[in-house]
């Protein structure tokens, strides 16, 4: 990147020559108005010079100007391609995450990569921008992350839940979220997190909220995790 400084101090010193001749050429031109002939060429030969100063100002500011807008651009694109860098990193380590979680549980296998799938693809149905996006894939691979809460007797049971291992399955939510809450780039998903399992109705857990009072993100991974529910052997 580049290091280059804006040169005040030379701007400064042509800009002070530039008028020191100027009031140079003035007195000179004073002290010899008696020839009208010469006085004339000579008022105009200076007004030319000071034109041409002038016009080399201009041109040197420019340069500069120009030199500084690279400078910009360039920290920007390096900008840029660092949190590029840095939001792939977070994606890959959240995939792993969530791969290792599906491991655990067979009966999910592939359940979160499937959900995001659907989920992006209802967010851009309905608009949403990359930004949302992103963090809505976020979200989506850690949707489930609260099961690591849940003992594996109740999770990977073959035969019904009974009320009290039911009670303790609708906990990952908010497990998931209070393990992802404090995380500063995460905090978006953390909604997402603890609402993906209510219902517009009113009927789901953990709170039991209702309508719009259920974030956006949740409302698009809630439909996506029911239209995985009814189309994979879960």
């Amino acid at each position: 990147m580049s290091n280059k400084r804006l040169p005040v101090f030379e701007l400064t010193i042509f800009c002070l020559v530039t008028v020191v001749f100027y009031i140079m050429g003035l007195l000179f031109f004073c002290q010899n108005s008696s020839n009208t002939m010469n006085s004339h060429w000579l008022y105009v030969g200076f007004q030319v010079v000071f034109i041409v100063a002038l016009l080399s100002l201009l041109l040197f500011l420019r340069r500069i100007l120009v030199s500084k807008n690279l400078e910009i651009a360039e920290k920007k694109a390096i900008q840029k391609n660092y949190l590029e860098q840095l939001n792939n990193t977070y994606e890959g380590t959240l995939k792993a995450l969530s791969y290792a979680l599906d491991l655990r549980d067979h009966g999910t296998w592939g359940h979160s990569a499937r959900v995001v799938s659907y989920a992006l693809a209802i967010a851009e149905k309905i608009g949403l921008t990359q930004q949302a996006l992103r963090q809505l894939a976020w979200a989506g691979i850690l949707h489930d992350i609260g099961k690591i809460g849940v003992p594996d007797s109740i999770l990977l049971k073959k035969t019904a839940l009974d009320p009290d291992e039911w009670e303790n399955v609708k906990r990952h939510p908010t497990i998931g979220y209070e393990v992802i809450r404090e995380i500063d780039f995460l905090k978006f998903a953390a909604d997402i997190v603890l609402c993906h399992h209510e219902h517009y109705d009113g009927s789901g857990y953990p709170k039991g909220i209702k309508g719009e009072y259920i974030p956006l993100g949740a409302r698009i991974f809630a439909i996506a995790d029911a239209l995985d529910a009814m189309t994979s052997d879960r």
